[in-house]
């Protein structure tokens, strides 16, 4: 068996959800519509095909050079063919899901059972967009846990440090102990000093720990900035609650990183370690390390699927991040361009589709938008 293509697949807008300002860049809109976009498709000699969240310009082109003609079961080998050409770059994360994808589908079997996973089921938390203000964040809390999920993940970015504990201890209010909450400062988004929003110092973030502690949050997320980890490390030292991070790095910075013990839980993204055989390594790494894993993806659709089936095959990561700030925000949004989606059950756990791969397929009333 064969590669013979590697291509874009347009997806078309089927329906304008809106727009939200997410708390971690004042003043941007992040655009929600159902559709939309494009999917990576690797099409094979025998006619199997295999899907992934879209890649862009130079992507496309090395994966063509790269791949075509070449087995696609041999997914770890492709992988490091691609970050070869791509100069370790990045951006192929796309590529490597849809090989998954395709080599689980040639095989029969959904993702997470070909990567030895036992779970069907992943408890989800509803990560928040939105800042808000307590009285909506704690409404919003209270609806989320009406719909099932168990755990929210609240956006720490007021000016004070007043206004942030002010919004969890109006949600602790509205929830009480019955769901768990985490928080995250968001402020590891730059690779270098400066970006959007306030800026904490390391006395905020410790100051702002230590309240959180008391109120029961289960982890404080990126408290300092991305490169940090010296001061990481002594943040960690110094509080009890769990340090979290590590969204936004490289593959090559886990081991590094890891060696300097930022983080109580690390936290890798496919769509930025490359893809799952990335993400993969990075939970290699970091059990290795005697870390804690809790995959993060800000992320919809085919990215989210992709996660829930790594996270699956995982039995040491707890959870699975889903965007999710309704109505604008809601996560079925991402998944409508797909038939059997994973749904939410009365639990708070994202259930994994039983077919092939990532086992959805694109609803063909999508097909034929502008990538």
């Amino acid at each position: 068996m064969k590669i013979t293509e590697v291509r874009l697949v347009p997806l078309r807008v089927v329906r304008e959800v809106g727009m939200l300002e997410p708390a971690w860049e004042p003043g941007a809109s992040l655009h929600v519509a159902q559709g939309g976009g494009a999917v990576v498709e690797i099409v094979t000699d025998e006619g199997l095909r295999g899907i992934g969240p879209a890649a862009k310009g130079r992507v496309l082109e090395v994966a063509q050079a790269t791949l075509v003609g070449q087995d696609p079961r041999c997914v770890e080998d492709l992988f490091e063919r691609m970050r070869f050409a791509m100069r370790n770059q990045g951006g192929m994360s796309g590529v490597d899901i849809a090989l998954w994808d395709l080599r689980a589908r040639i095989e029969g079997v959904p993702l997470f059972t070909m990567c030895g996973g036992g779970r069907d089921r992943v408890p989800a938390y509803a990560s928040m967009i939105r800042l808000g203000d307590p009285r909506e964040r704690a409404a919003m809390a209270r609806a989320v846990r009406q719909q099932g999920f168990r755990a929210i993940k609240l956006r720490l970015h007021a000016a004070t440090m007043r206004e942030d504990l002010a919004i969890v201890e109006a949600v602790r209010a509205a929830v009480g102990q019955g769901m768990t909450i985490l928080c995250d400062a968001n402020q590891a988004q730059s690779q270098g000093q400066w970006q959007p929003g306030v800026r904490w110092d390391f006395a905020r973030a410790k100051a702002t720990a230590v309240e959180l502690e008391l109120l029961g949050v289960a982890w404080l997320e990126e408290p300092l900035p991305r490169y940090a980890f010296s001061d990481l490390r002594r943040l960690r030292d110094e509080v009890a609650i769990a340090i979290a991070g590590g969204e936004n790095l490289r593959l090559q910075d886990y081991a590094p990183m890891l060696a300097m013990g930022p983080y109580d839980i690390v936290q890798p993204d496919a769509m930025v370690v490359d893809g799952l055989t990335g993400l993969r390594r990075a939970f290699a790494l970091a059990r290795n390390a005697g870390a804690r894993i809790a995959p993060h993806h800000g992320g919809r659709g085919l990215g989210t699927i992709a996660h829930l089936h790594a996270c699956a095959a995982a039995p040491d990561v707890p959870w699975v991040e889903v965007l999710h700030d309704p109505p604008v925000g809601d996560f079925s949004h991402g998944f409508a361009p797909f038939f059997d989606a994973p749904r939410l059950d009365e639990d708070g756990c994202l259930v994994l589709p039983r077919g092939p791969g990532l086992g959805v397929q694109v609803d063909p009333g999508v097909l034929g938008g502008t990538a």
